[in-house]
């Protein structure tokens, strides 16, 4: 790697540090109790994590579902099937989407216990609607 890449590897990784080490502090303290009530819904995450976007997979109740933050908004799929979000073609899927935050990126750095109440809160209205 050439001198002026590494720099700016190491200029990128000191601005990012106090970003990544907030985020971890902040799931180490919320964290638990937002993987508790996941747990308790049945909700199983095959992934979760990244930031700009944001983006969870997993199941319940025999369904599918894809989460993602990016911008100022958040997105829940769900539908029944196998498949990767990406992979399912023709699906008939559930939808529910919101705003998040009041500048562009905001849902793009949500944390990730947010994220997993959202996917909580999604599930518990696609159950509601399904009565």
């Amino acid at each position: 790697m050439s001198e002026a890449g590494s720099t700016f590897l190491h200029a990128l990784r000191a601005a990012l540090a106090p970003v990544l080490d907030e985020q971890r502090a902040v799931w180490e303290r919320e964290g638990p109790a937002a993987d508790a009530r996941a747990a308790a819904l049945g909700i199983v995450f095959d992934e979760i994590g990244g930031n700009c976007p944001l983006q969870a997979e997993g199941s319940f109740d025999q369904q599918r579902f894809y989460f993602r933050a990016r911008y100022n908004r958040w997105r829940f799929h769900a539908w029944t099937g196998s498949e990767h979000y990406l992979d399912a073609e023709n699906r008939d899927e559930w939808v529910v989407e919101r705003a998040y935050g009041t500048d562009m990126f905001d849902a793009g750095w949500m944390h990730q216990h947010e994220a997993i109440h959202f996917i909580c809160d999604s599930v518990e209205e696609y159950r509601a609607q399904q009565l």
